[in-house]
């Protein structure tokens, strides 16, 4: 859980959201707009118009986004967004942060079997097109050789003899 200002930056070091973010250990997300760590601008506008939504009515809200961590990985988060108000009057936000790992897992799937089917597809042409292709040609000439060869000693044996 990230506590945000109004602006929506990150208001205390939040070392549990830097580790998830593969962030250096000592690299401090204080001040960091959390929009900033979202992998696409549709993002960014979903987080500001349901942030901005859920403060004025003072509901808990949800949202599904992309996080990009520091090696540049997109993967599937969820916020859960609480509104309050602060001694102060203004509109904070408690954000918890939680990696979708239903959507994260379909999207490993739907990879792999994309893979899969790209390397199914692969073994068959090499199958296929290599062996019956270049390896029937193949055999045929090396069955023509040895017809060849075998009729070329047939026809030694049978000429040296008689």
């Amino acid at each position: 859980v990230v506590e945000l200002d109004h602006h929506l930056a990150i208001k205390q070091h939040a070392p549990k959201l830097a580790g998830v973010l593969m962030h250096r250990s000592g690299r401090d997300l204080k001040g960091r707009v959390l929009s900033e760590l979202l992998a696409e601008g549709q993002d960014r506008r979903r987080l500001e118009e349901v942030v901005h939504r859920d403060a004025s009515g003072g509901t808990p809200g949800m949202l599904t986004v992309t996080l990009r961590d520091a090696a540049g990985n997109a993967f599937p988060t969820i916020l859960y967004h609480v509104p309050y108000r602060s001694v102060a009057g203004r509109v904070q936000h408690l954000v918890g942060v939680r990696e979708d790992t239903e959507a994260r897992l379909e999207r490993d799937i739907g990879a792999l079997g994309a893979h899969e089917d790209a390397s199914a597809e692969r073994f068959l042409d090499l199958e296929v097109g290599a062996e019956l292709g270049p390896a029937a040609a193949l055999t045929e000439a090396a069955l023509l050789e040895l017809g060849g060869r075998a009729r070329r000693r047939t026809r030694s044996c049978s000429g040296g003899s008689g």
